[in-house]
């Protein structure tokens, strides 16, 4: 899903998933089976000058990647989620990994904005008299 941002804008976005594990009642612990190893990219998507990789997170062990940054040119972005293969799998079996993605930006307005909104404010307190 694509959506317009701002040039200016912060965005910012993590990506979780589980380990997988299995727990033994026999000694309460619980051993690691497998790792899946993803990664999180955000690209700006422009029909005329074609499609653009912005940002990625590649942590190559974990179960997190986050980005975080300042846009600098407006347009549609998307991000996408990639599996890159397993870090480990003792159990040799193919599993899918479900994961969690969350993501929020922020319209930083321009400098100039906040000038004419306070000349704006004065020009209505002038009136006002």
């Amino acid at each position: 899903m694509a959506q317009y941002l701002a040039a200016g804008s912060q965005f910012s976005a993590v990506l979780t998933w589980f380990a997988e594990r299995d727990f033994t009642d026999v000694l309460d612990s619980a051993i690691d089976l497998a790792l899946s190893n993803l990664s999180l990219e955000l690209w700006r998507l422009d029909e005329l000058l074609g499609y653009k990789m912005i940002g990625r997170s590649e942590a190559p062990i974990g179960t997190t990647e986050h980005l975080r940054m300042s846009l600098s040119d407006s347009g549609q972005y998307a991000m996408r989620v990639i599996w890159e293969g397993q870090n480990y799998n003792v159990n040799n079996t193919s599993t899918a990994t479900p994961y969690g993605l969350a993501w929020s930006f922020a319209s930083i307005p321009e400098p100039s904005v906040g000038i004419l909104a306070l000349v704006s404010f004065c020009v209505v307190l002038r009136r006002g008299r």
